[in-house]
């Protein structure tokens, strides 16, 4: 349904009612038309900045002008459109005159006596203004207000008091009696004119003191009323300011008969309009998005929705992103956002800076920084503005941020782990704590890096081309992003919680084969190990039961052969190493079940398959890979320790094979100083031990070194390297 901007735009009339005003809007009218007072007569209609005061205002006007007798004439005055006092004055006897012509038409003169009562009224008018005000302006433009076959004659009226010939002995008369000769006239008319000043407060506070004048200057006239529409408090302050009157309330009631506050409109009410208006604006939602949303609306709307400009403003938020994000983001965070983001602008500027902490990688792989230095802000934030109504719906607020615990009193939250699964709930539901989605709720934009639907479409459509045609472009997405991750990361983890209509069974066969066919590709592993490949990796291998579970009946036999015919060997190792661990078979890290990636027996008939084809690798292929200790520990550790030993022994019968060998065992560790970041090699006893004698090939290499062979200078480094691995142990022993 579209649904226009409302801009702040007042009720108009008693059908739009939600707040209950048009029964004190009845009772203004009924007192109006009743002729209470014959006397001119001044109502304020009173409130604060957004409570409705513009809304009781036109439903009175509504009701005025339903009356079937003794209805009204109703002026609608805007000082904020006029300049100075002498415009003020002769803009509003432009508009009483209008209104009286107005009067004497409807009431069936003729046209002699409407030209005759025009113009008599027209002088009264010009002669007391130009008393009160000292010399009003140029009245010229009032001509027009009396139609074409007048404007010569009006203009000549309306000239400023400047042009104004008196004769010389004629002494001007009185502003009593210009007043009594105006009331005597406006007596006469057939109907009242009520003057209606809205926003008075919205003027500056001169303009504030020149309309007060106004008003208490020409208030009194017969049949003439005034309704002006103003918060006290803002009026009170332009007095004390601008007139130097230091009670301004008190000038207020000699100007002011009668005061109406604006009601204060019940919360439920409040809700309810804005639930109203919402369901104009959304299109149809499941049942579960509607308890959500209704939640959202009676917790959070109940303490944060004050008035109805609120509500409009709320409202004009969703209205003008609405379009854009219908599809992209979930209905009740949205609608959370924007009631925050409008009440509590600080809060919603922390919840911002919070998920660009939470989300520095626009992935669900982050390093999060300063976390509990976050947590520990906002519960100074609601502690500071005593929003103690959280603890009644914690819960709203840890559904729709992530990594944020229910805490207590005074500390309403903590940090928590994000979980994988929580995670993956929010992408597929595009919510608020979606890594994929927040900052459409912001920018009406995807974060710097994020894939496009073009982008998952350029992957579908190499799907069902070839594997390598697959592999290219996982290869090109190899570009960093702004925020230091690849792009083809940020594809890996959204392909996790893509629906199987599109990531179907064939096309998760055709990425599982490509992964495991270029994540070893050079321009992977481009440094140092356990860097930036492992993160790749690390994702690649997190997507791994996603595409299983497409694969349905057939996951078990197309893994096999893609373990047997992957050229990414040493990705491939390393989720062999972790199912190791994960079904018991090493180690005492056994996993449930739901956290392996196979079965107890899938993996058990992979072993043997595992083991062919690391003895048909060779020792030789297998140091050429860039970590072959990984593959090492996963042959031994999977029951291969046999020929592993038997085939390390063969090779290191040469003392430069041995010396080549303890080469590419060595352990590595990052020292970071003053000067920046050093890697340093070692050579680890427990780990040498597992393949070797290390007392024995540590006496060859100290041998080695002494003699003059080609390698001697790599010898003398690792015999450093073995000093260095001794070093460091008798450090951890003090």
């Amino acid at each position: 349904m579209h649904s226009e901007i409302h801009g702040d735009r007042a009720i108009r009339h008693s059908s739009d009612d939600c707040l209950g005003f048009t029964p004190l809007a009845k009772q203004i009218a009924k007192s109006i038309v009743d002729r209470t007072v014959d006397d001119g007569f001044v109502i304020g209609i009173e409130g604060a900045w957004g409570s409705g005061k513009s809304s009781l205002i036109n439903l009175i006007v509504d009701q005025l002008e339903d009356c079937q007798q003794d209805k009204p004439t109703v002026v609608q005055f805007r000082p904020w459109l006029i300049g100075n006092r002498d415009a003020l004055l002769t803009n509003l006897f432009a508009e009483l005159s209008k209104a009286i012509k107005g009067i004497q038409f409807e009431s069936g003169d003729t046209l002699e006596a409407r030209k005759k009562s025009v113009i008599s009224v027209a002088e009264k008018l010009q002669k007391y203004g130009s008393l009160v005000g000292g010399g009003l302006a140029s009245m010229t433009s009032l001509a027009g207000l009396f139609g074409l076959p007048y404007m010569d004659l009006a203009s000549k009226i309306f000239q400023g008091v400047a042009d104004l010939q008196l004769p010389v002995n004629v002494e001007p008369p009185s502003l009593e009696d210009s007043k009594k000769e105006l009331d005597n006239d406006l007596s006469e008319l057939s109907s009242r004119i009520i003057v209606i000043i809205d926003d008075v407060d919205r003027l500056d506070a001169t303009e504030i003191a020149e309309v007060l004048r106004l008003v208490r200057s020409v208030a009194d006239f017969k049949n003439i009323i005034y309704l002006l529409c103003y918060d006290p408090n803002i009026l009170s302050a332009a007095i004390n300011l601008e007139m130097g009157i230091k009670d301004g309330y008190a000038f207020l009631e000699k100007i002011i008969q009668v005061a109406v506050n604006v009601p204060n409109p019940e919360a439920f009410s409040l809700r309810r309009m804005f639930q109203k208006r919402l369901e104009a604006i959304i299109s149809d939602v499941d049942e579960q998005t509607f308890s959500d949303l209704k939640n959202i609306i009676d917790k959070e709307g109940r303490n944060r929705l004050k008035t109805p400009r609120m509500v409009n403003r709320v409202l004009d938020s969703l209205r003008f992103v609405w379009p854009a994000l219908k599809e992209e983001t979930y209905l009740p965070d949205l609608v959370w956002l924007h009631i925050i983001k409008v009440s509590d602008p600080d809060l919603y500027d922390w919840i911002e800076k919070y998920l660009i902490t939470v989300f520095p990688s626009s992935s669900c792989i982050s390093n999060i920084k300063n976390f509990e230095e976050k947590i520990e802000n906002l519960c100074a934030l609601l502690e500071k503005k005593k929003l103690n109504y959280v603890f009644e719906n914690k819960v709203i607020w840890v559904s729709s941020l992530p990594g944020l615990v229910v805490g207590h009193s005074p500390k309403y939250f903590t940090s928590g782990a994000i979980s994988d699964q929580d995670q993956l709930k929010a992408i597929q539901e595009k919510r608020l704590a979606s890594p994929r989605h927040w900052r459409l709720y912001f920018s009406l934009a995807l974060p710097t890096g994020e894939p496009n639907n073009s982008d998952f479409e350029q992957l579908f459509n190499a799907a069902k081309c070839s594997v390598s045609k697959v592999e290219n472009l996982f290869l090109s997405w190899l570009t960093t992003t702004e925020d230091g991750n690849t792009k083809l990361e940020i594809v890996l983890d959204r392909l996790r919680a893509m629906d199987a209509n599109y990531l179907n069974a064939e096309i998760s066969q055709i990425v599982f084969r490509a992964l495991a066919n270029m994540l070893d590709d050079r321009n992977v592993i481009s440094g140092p190990i356990f860097v930036r490949e492992v993160r790749l990796w690390d994702q690649a291998a997190r997507l791994l039961p996603s595409l299983r579970q497409r694969l349905q009946e057939s996951a078990a036999s197309i893994t096999t052969n893609i373990f047997v015919n992957g050229r990414a060997i040493e990705w491939l190792v390393l989720i062999f190493l972790q199912e190791i661990f994960n079904h018991g078979i090493y180690g005492d890290r056994k996993a449930n079940q739901i956290d392996c990636l196979m079965t107890k027996h899938e993996f058990e008939n992979l072993i043997p398959v595992m083991h062919e084809r690391f003895k048909k690798m060779n020792i030789v292929n297998i140091f050429l890979l860039h970590d072959p200790l990984n593959l090492l520990f996963a042959w031994i550790q999977s029951g291969g320790e046999k020929d592993v030993l038997s085939l390390i022994g063969e090779y290191i019968r040469s003392d430069e094979n041995l010396i080549y060998a303890l080469e590419k065992m060595r352990s590595r560790k990052y020292i970071t100083n003053g000067q920046g970041s050093r890697s340093v090699f070692f050579l680890e006893k427990n780990t040498i031990s597992r393949f070797m004698n290390y007392d024995e090939v540590r006496k060859r290499v100290e041998g080695i070194a002494l003699t003059e062979a080609s390698f001697s200078a790599s010898a003398k480094e690792l015999k450093s390297q073995f000093d260095e691995a001794d070093k460091q142990q008798n450090e951890v022993n003090i």
